[in-house]
Protein backbone atom coordinates (compact mmCIF):
# COMPACT_ATOMS: atom_id res chain seq x y z
CA UNK A 1 0.00 0.00 0.00
CA UNK A 2 1.11 3.57 -0.65
CA UNK A 3 1.24 4.45 3.05
CA UNK A 4 3.83 1.77 3.78
CA UNK A 5 6.15 3.04 1.06
CA UNK A 6 5.65 6.74 1.69
CA UNK A 7 4.34 7.76 5.12
CA UNK A 8 2.58 11.12 5.06
CA UNK A 9 2.48 13.35 8.14
CA UNK A 10 -0.69 15.31 7.38
CA UNK A 11 -4.19 13.88 6.85
CA UNK A 12 -4.99 12.90 3.27
CA UNK A 13 -7.72 11.16 1.33
CA UNK A 14 -6.74 8.02 -0.53
CA UNK A 15 -9.04 7.02 -3.38
CA UNK A 16 -9.13 3.34 -4.29
CA UNK A 17 -11.38 1.52 -6.72
CA UNK A 18 -13.91 0.48 -4.06
CA UNK A 19 -13.33 2.80 -1.08
CA UNK A 20 -11.90 6.05 0.20
CA UNK A 21 -9.61 6.22 3.21
CA UNK A 22 -8.79 9.14 5.46
CA UNK A 23 -5.19 8.43 6.44
CA UNK A 24 -2.34 9.91 8.48
CA UNK A 25 1.23 8.60 8.53
CA UNK A 26 1.18 4.89 7.76
CA UNK A 27 -2.30 4.28 9.16
CA UNK A 28 -5.66 4.57 7.40
CA UNK A 29 -7.99 6.03 10.03
CA UNK A 30 -11.47 6.14 8.53
CA UNK A 31 -12.70 3.98 5.65
CA UNK A 32 -15.44 5.67 3.65
CA UNK A 33 -17.67 4.26 0.92
CA UNK A 34 -16.94 5.51 -2.59
CA UNK A 35 -20.39 7.16 -2.66
CA UNK A 36 -19.14 9.69 -0.07
CA UNK A 37 -16.58 11.18 -2.46
CA UNK A 38 -18.39 14.54 -2.35
CA UNK A 39 -18.46 14.65 1.47
CA UNK A 40 -14.91 13.36 1.94
CA UNK A 41 -13.16 16.74 1.41
CA UNK A 42 -15.39 18.27 4.10
CA UNK A 43 -14.50 15.44 6.48
CA UNK A 44 -10.82 16.05 5.73
CA UNK A 45 -11.20 19.79 6.37
CA UNK A 46 -13.01 18.97 9.60
CA UNK A 47 -9.99 16.96 10.75
CA UNK A 48 -7.71 19.94 10.13
CA UNK A 49 -10.11 22.21 12.02
CA UNK A 50 -10.74 19.84 14.94
CA UNK A 51 -7.09 19.03 15.57
CA UNK A 52 -5.82 22.59 14.82
CA UNK A 53 -3.59 21.39 11.99
CA UNK A 54 -1.94 23.80 9.57
CA UNK A 55 -2.67 23.45 5.87
CA UNK A 56 0.30 23.16 3.56
CA UNK A 57 1.03 26.32 1.55
CA UNK A 58 -0.39 24.72 -1.61
CA UNK A 59 -3.68 23.75 0.06
CA UNK A 60 -4.01 27.15 1.78
CA UNK A 61 -3.55 28.88 -1.57
CA UNK A 62 -6.11 26.60 -3.22
CA UNK A 63 -8.66 27.26 -0.47
CA UNK A 64 -8.17 31.02 -0.73
CA UNK A 65 -8.68 30.85 -4.52
CA UNK A 66 -11.88 28.86 -4.01
CA UNK A 67 -13.05 31.41 -1.43
CA UNK A 68 -12.31 34.46 -3.56
CA UNK A 69 -12.90 33.25 -7.14
CA UNK A 70 -15.52 30.52 -6.85
CA UNK A 71 -17.51 31.72 -3.84
CA UNK A 72 -16.87 35.41 -4.65
CA UNK A 73 -16.12 36.08 -0.98
CA UNK A 74 -13.34 38.48 -0.09
CA UNK A 75 -10.81 37.53 2.56
CA UNK A 76 -11.42 39.64 5.65
CA UNK A 77 -9.11 40.32 8.58
CA UNK A 78 -11.19 37.97 10.75
CA UNK A 79 -10.55 35.14 8.23
CA UNK A 80 -6.80 35.36 8.72
CA UNK A 81 -5.53 32.89 11.28
CA UNK A 82 -2.07 33.04 12.84
CA UNK A 83 -0.78 30.39 10.46
CA UNK A 84 -2.26 32.18 7.44
CA UNK A 85 -0.70 35.53 8.36
CA UNK A 86 2.85 34.10 8.43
Amino acid sequence: MLLQRRPITSPILLVESANLHLAVGTMPLIPLPKEMIHQAPLILMGCYYTFHLTYSKCVATLLSVIQTEVLKDCINECDLTRSYKK
